[in-house]
């Protein structure tokens, strides 16, 4: 089933390619390369986020923090990504609902996505 997806990544080549990713499973992707203000971005319905752990301003984990405490997105899954060993530390200390370390592939995303139904 298509899912409505924010992707916070701030490497412009990553971000292009995962979108493309996402597009092609057939879900609907709304970008951005950074957060200023996480309440304007809420406002952006949403049935998953997917955000990299390494954010200029703010981390990952903090972000999916801060979304589980919101009562509009504390159960939208989100989906920690990134290159760093530290991962799944950071994930299970975000309250992520799962993590994918980079690289991967347009396979491991669908997998991921398909256990978030």
């Amino acid at each position: 089933m298509p899912k409505q997806i924010i992707l916070i990544e701030n490497d412009n080549d990553f971000r292009w390619v995962l979108t493309l990713m996402l597009e092609e499973l057939g879900h609907e992707v709304i970008s951005f390369d950074h957060v200023e203000n996480i309440d304007q971005l809420i406002s952006h319905p949403a049935d998953v986020y997917i955000v990299d752990e390494q954010l200029p301003g703010i981390n990952g984990h903090i972000f999916s923090i801060i979304l589980k405490s919101k009562p509009a997105t504390k159960d939208v899954p989100v989906i920690l990504i990134s290159g760093s060993e530290k991962l799944e530390y950071m994930a299970s200390i975000g309250d992520t609902d799962h993590f994918l370390k980079k690289p991967f592939t347009q396979e491991d995303l669908k997998n991921v996505l398909s256990k978030l139904n």
